[in-house]
């Protein structure tokens, strides 16, 4: 399903997080989303409704329980269960953090909502993930929809930086911060009346390996690691040394089309593209451990001849430079 609407939407699937929170605190969903001319409880949730109607709902249901905090709680009980299940699998395979939040990005703009503003920062210390709806702050419902989306996110992070994972400083449009949101968040600084909706992070985070990953918590990524995809890994290590090998060249090797490759792929939530990625990125992370091994070098055991395209190759997989990566590897926090 691929959003592409001149009306903003989004998936049902939202507002129904909010309306089986609310029945599991014995309030009565059902005659509110039918007030709302909205899907039952029981209806598909990857169906697209009006922005506007859902938000609205979201305002009503936060009156009729008296929860300021409403889109905290939603969010905090769907967690990343409120996603189409598959970026789920999709970020169990990602190689670097930073190449999550790029994919958890694509995702929500093609398949979550329409018309959303969000996007990544990256600065000398910190990374900002924001999200913004222009010209609809005014509408009811607009401040629990986005804390809701903030807690989701937040679950969605942690399963690239761990489970016990709080961001430093959380950004709301609302002039009021939501009561008991301190005690939900401990520690974290949370600043309202904000121009957007943020999740803000040290950078040295972009560092770290990937949560799932060094957990090895989830059945999925590690049957990634057997089977046709290791095959197929052990095909593409044994090119890379010598740049860039096509799917076709590939598949050939595999004794398949390049159909069957992208379709098993995708089983995983890979792309021919993102495995490259994490095998020329896993070489460059093992050398860069060692601060004698020139950049130069670096980029031949990655199979890049020029280190300027390395450079930005690296960057892009993971949000930093070779030496921003080495350096927060070995000394943590910098500063410019």
């Amino acid at each position: 399903m691929d959003i592409c609407q001149s009306d903003p939407v989004t998936r049902f699937a939202h507002p129904r997080a909010f309306a089986g929170f609310i029945d599991s605190c014995g309030i009565a969903a059902g005659p509110w989303l039918a007030s709302h001319a909205l899907p039952t409880l029981h209806d598909d949730p990857g169906e697209l409704i009006p922005v506007l109607k859902a938000w609205s709902l979201f305002d009503c249901l936060a009156a009729q329980s008296g929860l300021t905090q409403l889109g905290w709680l939603v969010g905090q009980s769907a967690g990343s269960a409120a996603m189409e299940p598959n970026l789920a699998v999709t970020l169990q395979n990602v190689p670097t953090p930073f190449y999550g939040l790029q994919r958890i990005l694509r995702h929500t703009r093609s398949k979550e909502s329409s018309h959303i503003s969000q996007g990544v920062l990256l600065r000398a210390q910190e990374v900002v993930y924001f999200t913004h709806y222009g010209g609809l702050k005014a509408a009811l419902g607009y401040h629990h929809s986005q804390n809701y989306q903030l807690r989701v996110y937040m679950s969605l992070f942690r399963s690239l930086f761990g489970s016990d994972w709080l961001p430093s400083q959380i950004g709301i449009e609302s002039h009021c911060v939501p009561h008991g949101l301190d005690e939900m968040l401990p520690g974290v600084e949370i600043l309202s009346g904000q121009p957007y909706g943020y999740i803000l992070f040290p950078k040295a985070l972009l560092a770290r390996p990937v949560a799932l990953h060094a957990e090895q918590t989830r059945s999925a990524y590690r049957e990634s690691q057997s089977g046709y995809v290791k095959s197929l890994r052990t095909i593409l290590e044994s090119f890379l040394p010598y740049g860039y090998v096509s799917q076709e060249e590939v598949a050939e090797e595999m004794g398949s089309s390049v159909r069957t490759v992208t379709r098993r792929l995708s089983d995983y939530g890979l792309t021919y593209g993102m495995l490259i990625d994490a095998l020329r990125f896993e070489r460059a992370r093992a050398a860069l451990d060692s601060a004698e091994v020139r950049l130069i070098d670096v980029a031949a055991l990655a199979g890049v001849e020029d280190q300027g395209d390395f450079t930005r190759l690296f960057k892009r997989i993971s949000g930093l430079t070779p030496s921003e990566y080495r350096y927060f590897l070995h000394e943590g926090d910098c500063t410019e």
